[in-house]
């Protein structure tokens, strides 16, 4: 790592300083005020991209399904809830999240994910996996994030673990890597959004959908 290169608003910028991506949209750099981020999962890891100022259309199939910030410091979102086999197991009454590259995990309070990790059920010695539900979170906007195993559940070894953590005084759900890399995500400063696509590729699994 050599460094942070911060893509969230300028309210929670360090010193005061102009991030990278306000300075872009002022230096008229950018043909959109908006951003592409795909996380490759395949082996090697080698086709990870941002790209600055568009989307690149050949990493995603369809439309981009949005929802709103709800706070301009990092990119907020509202969460409806977490739900696995058709039951809520978490966050029922909503709650707030954040969609963070910087992540590496799915993150949340103690309480919430404790609850998510006992409905998953994750065997460790990966026994159970062919048999694992998909986890389901929705956010505001009438928006679905569907994840498949493939993309919550890390195997090596013979060993399975969920990308999925508790975090002590996290009063909010960080949808971190284990979330991203399952889509293609459009970050969009023009209409203060976050945009959801189905993956090119569909390897993994998650889908994306309005409810």
């Amino acid at each position: 790592m050599d460094g942070i290169l911060g893509l969230a608003y300028p309210s929670i910028a360090a010193d005061s300083v102009t991030p990278v991506f306000d300075a872009m949209i002022a230096q008229g750099l950018v043909s959109q005020p908006v951003f592409g981020v795909y996380l490759d999962s395949s082996s090697g890891n080698s086709g990870s991209q941002i790209q600055f100022g568009g989307t690149d259309s050949g990493l995603y199939s369809g439309s981009f399904y949005y929802t709103p910030v709800t706070q301009q410091t990092y990119w907020s979102v509202s969460i409806e809830g977490f739900s696995v086999g058709g039951s809520t197991v978490a966050c029922g009454s909503g709650c707030n999240g954040i969609v963070d590259t910087g992540t590496s995990l799915l993150v949340g309070p103690y309480g919430g994910i404790s609850a998510i990790l006992n409905a998953l059920n994750v065997a460790s010695d990966c026994s159970n996996y062919d048999s694992l539900p998909a986890l389901s979170i929705t956010l505001g906007g009438g928006l679905s994030l569907q994840l498949s195993p493939a993309i919550y559940v890390e195997r090596a070894g013979g060993q399975c673990a969920p990308l999925i953590q508790g975090a002590l005084g996290t009063p909010m759900y960080i949808l971190g890597d284990t979330v991203i890399r399952g889509f293609y995500l459009e970050f969009d400063r023009g209409n203060n959004r976050v945009g959801f696509a189905n993956l090119a590729s569909g390897t993994n699994d998650a889908k994306v959908f309005k409810i």
